[in-house]
């Protein structure tokens, strides 16, 4: 019997007592880089999305003015520009995502604490009027509640996950937003620190 003296890392793998002939197979080493090359490559990607779009956590924004329309759930169209002159809490969310149905409790509880000082607005995201009650009636929120049917709204404040929650000045521009779920804690402190 011979040993290979070749590095153990260029030695062909073995499958089933069969080993490819020499050059056909895959080798442990080509076996270990491949993978440490995509998950470079994949890496590398998600770092210079979330540099471009700022994914998760508080962002701050620019001062544009958000102007796109949405439906209201009793029918007919507004805009954010209708709230002008108060601070605005808007938040994205759908029936099927189940961090936004646990989020909508805190979204109340605030809602209840700073009603004389911030409107709150919720957005059904591409989804039907009858979910959106369907999820007002199980969650109870008192808040209002309109409809972005086909995600233009949300794509204009730069969402790119849901629940998304922004934070508008009283001029309209974005103060802040947000990506993920928030806590009842945590969204006080998102608007102390945006408005108060």
């Amino acid at each position: 019997m011979t040993l290979d003296e070749r590095s153990p890392a260029r030695q062909p793998m073995v499958w089933g007592g069969a080993a490819a002939p020499h050059g056909l197979g895959a080798t442990f080493n080509t076996m270990i880089r491949m993978p440490r090359r995509a998950a470079a490559v994949l890496v590398a990607t998600a770092m210079a999305i979330a540099a471009c779009t700022g994914s998760g956590g508080d962002r701050t924004a620019d001062k544009k003015l958000i102007t796109t329309p949405y439906e209201l759930l009793d029918g007919g169209t507004s805009t954010l520009t209708t709230l002008a002159g108060q601070p605005v809490l808007v938040n994205f969310f759908a029936k099927w995502c189940a961090p936004c149905v646990a989020e909508m409790p805190a979204l109340e509880q605030l809602h209840q604490e700073y009603a004389d000082r911030v409107t709150f607005i919720g957005f059904s995201t591409q989804e039907s009027p009858e979910d959106a009650r369907a999820l007002i009636a199980l969650t109870k929120v008192s808040y209002p509640i309109a409809r972005d049917p086909d995600g233009q709204l949300s794509l204009a404040f730069g969402a790119i996950g849901m629940p998304f929650t922004a934070l508008l000045r009283s001029d309209g521009s974005i103060a802040a937003r947000h990506t993920g779920a928030l806590t009842a804690d945590s969204l006080r402190d998102m608007i102390d620190k945006a408005f108060f």
